[in-house]
């Protein structure tokens, strides 16, 4: 029996996990839920051939939608009530999880995947299928944190292949908003996020005990995060080792040439994938530097899209028998996730690369 999931928030994360969802053999996409007619949902209705219920937040915002001439399935309490969703996940704004949760779900018998973007007491458990996938099942609520967190968990799982670590610094040099975000767009200036730490280190350590400091720096960028780590092993470790253990973790591709910059990994993705999205964490093989027990490397975050793959995960924990590595592996397959190295001469060698658009 496919899992049926509702998303709730139909923005730039929402609508990624809706099309992950409809690449699932195994899941069914119910419905969507948006509070009002926008671009999106516009976009939705011209794109997707086969019908996706769409489903009004409340009163209010099903008289919006009629005013625009969409017809919808009725309310989302409505939808919930009905016993027809095993999972939510919702991607609605920062925040706002945690009043659905007060408002819909804790009224129904429903799971849900929360979003970093909530504080980690609206779920039980914070999630990275590397780490605590197990750990999910029996639970009613989690969350998957936020981009440049999942970011840090992913390389984290290599290097942990490699040597346990005894300290880590992470620089994050982290976009200033999304394409689509007015509110918070910033131009010709940098300035600190948070504090120090930032929160990126206390979500580390919710899934993962490990010494931890994380700096976070907004800059005036729409690309993608860019971070800097410098984590210290309990012992030696080669280069040799890192770039393997690197090349062969999942949702993980070492750049090497022609990539350099954020800009060159972007338009890469562009020409391979619907909107652009990286699922993989993409480490710049130039970066790569070891001295004794302590290694320096640098990254890059898509922050619209590197979630994905763990909101998927995240459903199957919660609501299925599959176990972490046929969820990992399934995922990538239907999305078409790789892992490995991205070069030039890596091209030479395999120059079929099997990046799978959804359907």
């Amino acid at each position: 029996m496919k899992t049926r999931v509702l998303v709730v928030g139909y923005g730039t994360i929402g609508k990624r996990v809706a099309d992950a969802v409809r690449a699932q053999w195994d899941m069914e996409l119910v419905g969507v839920c948006t509070p009002r007619p926008n671009h999106n949902v516009l976009a939705l209705l011209r794109r997707v051939s086969d019908k996706i219920p769409l489903v009004a937040y409340d009163r209010e915002s099903e008289e919006a939608f009629k005013r625009a001439g969409i017809s919808t399935s009725g309310l989302l309490s409505e939808l919930l009530s009905s016993g027809e969703v095993d999972v939510v996940v919702d991607a609605s704004p920062a925040g706002s999880g945690a009043e659905n949760k007060r408002k819909f779900y804790s009224l129904a018998s429903v799971k849900v995947v929360f979003q970093g973007g909530e504080e980690p007491e609206v779920a039980e458990l914070t999630f990275s299928p590397f780490f605590n996938y197990s750990a999910a099942r029996g639970k009613r609520y989690v969350r998957v944190p936020s981009c440049n967190t999942t970011g840090i968990l992913r390389v984290l799982n290599a290097l942990l292949r490699v040597s346990s670590v005894e300290e880590v610094f992470v620089t994050i040099v982290r976009r200033a908003h999304d394409l689509a975000d007015r509110k918070g767009a910033r131009l010709n200036t940098l300035a600190l996020d948070g504090g120090v730490p930032s929160h990126h280190a206390r979500d580390v350590k919710l899934v993962l005990p490990v010494s931890i400091t994380t700096v976070a720096v907004v800059a005036p960028t729409t690309l993608s995060h860019f971070h800097v780590a410098r984590v210290r092993f309990s012992g030696s470790v080669s280069r040799e080792e890192i770039l393997d253990s690197l090349s062969s973790s999942p949702r993980v591709v070492v750049a090497g040439e022609p990539f350099q910059t954020s800009a060159n990994v972007a338009e890469f993705y562009r020409e391979l994938r619907p909107r652009g999205d990286m699922y993989e964490v993409a480490v710049l093989e130039s970066s790569i530097s070891v001295e004794g027990g302590c290694a320096t490397l640098a990254y890059i975050v898509h922050q619209e899209s590197i979630v994905v793959p763990e909101n998927i995960d995240a459903v199957r924990a919660l609501a299925s028998a599959a176990a972490a590595w046929e969820s990992i592996r399934e995922t990538d397959r239907s999305l078409g996730v790789t892992s490995g190295r991205l070069s030039l001469s890596a091209a030479r060698e395999a120059p079929r690369l099997e990046l799978r658009a959804l359907a």
